[in-house]
């Protein structure tokens, strides 16, 4: 029993040893990693680790923007043909219901199914291959080099959220505030509803000392409110057909509740549409100067940290009129800002 003793007594400082210095090695305070991941203390103190996103992620984060797609609106067509075909075949039933109705359910096919007739296209095999070659870059410390896959992967694929994303970790951990808080930013236009993408913007705009800022869209996507616009219009002819071909109240009343959802629908995604499109700026590095008039000579009254955002309201000779998240209204260079 002492032989046992006396080793566990020579045991217990080595583990202390190791014990402080795991410790040691922990990252403390408002300290962080510049390396990969990146870890941030978040505006309410929780420490966040931010890792890049694989190349899945960023393959299937294209921008849900369906109204920008002309062919997408002929889905609003469905809804009135329907009615449009039952109307001419119950003139030539003869008034027959119940032939009119059998073709309700064939009908009520394409008008779910036609949206996604329009297809979607596979991922182009020398973007996924430079996107590979960007996130084995950002992962080995290459940030300027990942910068730049990443750059050529968004010319080529488009908007994409958890691209703009890493982006952002490339350029924080560059150095590159201003450019970090730009590519959250339109992150977060791209992919409102992802809550990852507010906190990394709030960590790191805690980081950089910024405060006041500009807030980000509402976590509301108008692509939501599209698709609900273009279930509902269809629905309400649907509604309609029903109100035609039996003349009952209930149908009525059904036919008016589906038509205001419609409209409400419509209304929110015009609201969240504006939200998204509201012209915003960063000042992306050192300090941006504002004037009260957009000459070169005039006296800068206000100085702007890297990293502020602003809201841009009008242009003039090579300025942008921007307004503050504290509500200061001026004049800053176009050249000393990133447009989101």
């Amino acid at each position: 029993m002492a032989v046992s003793t006396h080793r566990r007594d020579r045991e217990v400082p080595k583990r202390l040893v190791g014990v402080i210095l795991i410790l040691l090695s922990l990252p403390l305070g408002q300290s962080w990693s510049q390396g990969y991941p990146l870890r941030l203390t978040g505006a309410d103190g929780e420490v966040l680790t931010l890792r890049l996103r694989e190349e899945p992620e960023i393959l299937n984060s294209t921008c849900k923007r369906l109204h920008d797609h002309p062919l997408i609106y002929l889905a609003f067509l469905p809804g009135p043909l329907l009615f449009l075909v039952l109307y001419f075949l119950k003139r030539r039933s003869a008034g027959s219901k119940k032939g009119a109705a059998k073709s309700i359910g064939p009908s009520l096919m394409v008008v779910f199914c036609l949206p996604f007739l329009l297809g979607v296209q596979d991922p182009d095999p020398s973007v996924t291959a430079l996107l590979r070659q960007g996130i084995e870059a950002a992962q080995s410390e290459h940030y300027e080099e990942a910068l730049k896959y990443f750059q050529t992967v968004a010319d080529t694929m488009g908007c994409s959220a958890s691209l703009s994303y890493d982006m952002a970790l490339c350029c924080y951990a560059s150095g590159r505030g201003g450019y970090a808080v730009h590519y959250l930013r339109k992150s977060i236009r791209d992919d409102p509803r992802d809550p990852a993408l507010r906190k990394a913007l709030s960590a790191v705009e805690g980081n950089l000392d910024l405060s006041s800022q500009i807030s980000p869209p509402i976590a509301l996507h108008p692509a939501l409110f599209f698709i609900l616009t273009v279930v509902f219009f269809n629905l309400t002819f649907v509604a309609l057909v029903f109100v035609y071909l039996f003349k009952k109240g209930a149908f009525a009343i059904l036919f008016v509740l589906i038509a205001l959802l419609s409209l409400g629908s419509f209304s929110l995604f015009i609201y969240t549409l504006g939200e998204s499109r509201q012209n915003g700026a960063v000042v992306k590095e050192g300090q941006g100067e504002l004037k009260k008039i957009p000459l070169d000579e005039a006296q800068i009254w206000f100085s702007l940290k890297e990293g502020t955002s602003l809201r841009v309201t009008g242009r003039a000779q090579g300025y942008l009129l921007v307004r503050t998240g504290q509500g200061l209204e001026g004049w800053i260079r176009a050249g000393e800002v990133l447009i989101d």
